[in-house]
């Protein structure tokens, strides 16, 4: 297994291309209620929100330099196929990783493998 981490030069131009996020969100609310009866009632509501995305599900998006993804470079059991993946855990020559590949997002990622899974 080789492992290509990225300096720190590289991962701030390669925020650069990252694309902004999409999820984010300003609302504006406002309402006047009145009343009339016995007695009387006005009211006015103003509410704003902002929702910005700070706390992003990624698990559905690949492995950017700019998040701290380093590449890998692995070598299947029993193969002679080299595949190189982006990953955000660190791993080293000797790991029992498992490669994803057709995962429907289409790119490939290093996993643990799952309980009960092993290496031979």
């Amino acid at each position: 297994m080789d492992v290509r981490e990225f300096t720190d030069a590289e991962r701030k131009e390669a925020a650069k291309t990252v694309p902004r996020s999409s999820d984010s969100s300003v609302g504006i609310g406002f309402g006047i209620g009145m009343g009339t009866g016995g007695g009387g009632f006005g009211g006015l509501m103003v509410g704003a929100g902002t929702g910005l995305g700070g706390g992003r599900d990624r698990r559905d998006e690949p492995p950017q330099v700019a998040y701290g993804a380093n590449r890998y470079t692995v070598q299947p059991l029993g193969t002679g196929e080299r595949v190189e993946v982006m990953s955000y855990k660190h791993y080293k020559m000797g790991d029992c990783v498992k490669v994803l590949t057709g995962h429907p997002t289409e790119f490939s990622r290093l996993f643990d493998p799952k309980k009960g899974e092993h290496c031979n």
